[in-house]
């Protein structure tokens, strides 16, 4: 009965893996050929950044935001300090951002966002970008997000990249992750008529999306939960791989852990509150989407299963071995 188990469980594993290995695949597909058109300065955006106590980095970031190759007139920056002790709010302010303060109570980037999106409905916007404080931004990448917009897409998800990619293997090991989401998840879905996933930072959503479906995350991992929200609606999220975000990845195995343990719980999360939705729309509309979000979400099990079939193998050969010699 145990070896019955363990050969079920092999093969659902190894199932899933063979899933995103060979979807991955279909990143090589075309290759070179780039994805996107590019237009002419057409759609106003406003920029979103949700911070706290980053007096440090978001002056950087301001910075290349006002640097985009965009008319300035068709753009604005917004920065939301929340729970700070710092002065990121002045910092911000004298780098050329506009400041929304947050006068509710909030304990996520969610709330922030969805704070601030309530705060914003009425302005005259056509898509909102939103980023992390720590990060720094090609000059293009405003340009770029107009093309998606302008050929009909509504959410989308730009590259994201790293700003210290050689500091240790912690950074490192974070950028290698993001450059194999990038290409053999984002760029492969748009190969197979899929969906790329929304992963934190250089974002855009149109909009009348979020006038139309609101922004009611309430997991720690607000991006992957909008993405699979996205897909419940039958709305794909375009990669537009030519608008690049650098990103700054942690160097402390302490900072790492905490923000992996984030991330795996709020996969749990997402799973207990959407696995069943997804599955049915699945079921009955063939959205790509959805089963990817559903089996996304079941990567901290696959991941526990995977390590204790592992053990169980050296358990099994290890007792073997000692067999052997009595």
């Amino acid at each position: 009965m145990i070896q019955i188990i363990y050969y079920i469980l092999f093969i659902l594993t190894l199932a899933y893996g063979l899933y995103f290995a060979i979807t991955g695949l279909f990143g090589f597909k075309n290759i070179n050929k780039k994805l996107l058109k590019q237009h002419k300065p057409k759609h106003h955006f406003a920029i979103l950044i949700a911070s706290r106590n980053e007096e440090n980095v978001i002056g950087n970031l301001v910075s290349s935001l006002i640097k985009q190759n965009y008319p300035d007139d068709l753009y604005d920056i917004y920065v939301i300090p929340n729970n700070c002790d710092d002065d990121t709010e002045k910092v911000a302010k004298k780098a050329g951002a506009n400041i929304i303060k947050c006068t509710v109570p909030t304990k996520s980037k969610g709330e922030v966002l969805k704070f601030t999106f309530d705060k914003l409905k009425n302005k005259d916007i056509d898509a909102y970008v939103i980023f992390d404080a720590d990060n720094v931004v090609h000059p293009d990448f405003l340009a770029r997000m107009n093309d998606a917009l302008c050929e009909g897409h509504k959410v989308a998800q730009g590259y994201r990249d790293s700003k210290n990619p050689g500091d240790n293997w912690i950074s490192g090991s974070y950028s290698i992750f993001y450059w194999i989401q990038n290409f053999f998840f984002s760029k492969a879905r748009m190969q197979i008529g899929g969906s790329a996933g929304i992963n934190g930072t250089g974002f855009m959503i149109k909009k009348e999306i979020i006038d139309e479906y609101g922004f009611n995350t309430v997991t720690l991992t607000e991006d992957v939960e909008f993405t699979a929200q996205c897909a419940l609606n039958h709305i794909g999220v375009f990669f537009v791989e030519d608008a690049i975000t650098y990103d700054e990845q942690p160097l402390e195995f302490k900072a790492s852990w905490k923000q992996r343990k984030r991330w795996s719980l709020g996969n749990l999360q997402c799973f207990k509150t959407y696995y069943k939705k997804l599955f049915r729309t699945y079921t009955k509309t063939r959205f790509l989407p959805c089963f990817d979000m559903f089996l996304t979400f079941m990567a901290p099990y696959v991941q526990v299963i995977s390590c204790v079939l592992t053990f169980v193998l050296f358990l099994i050969n290890f007792m073997n071995y000692i067999k052997t010699f009595v």
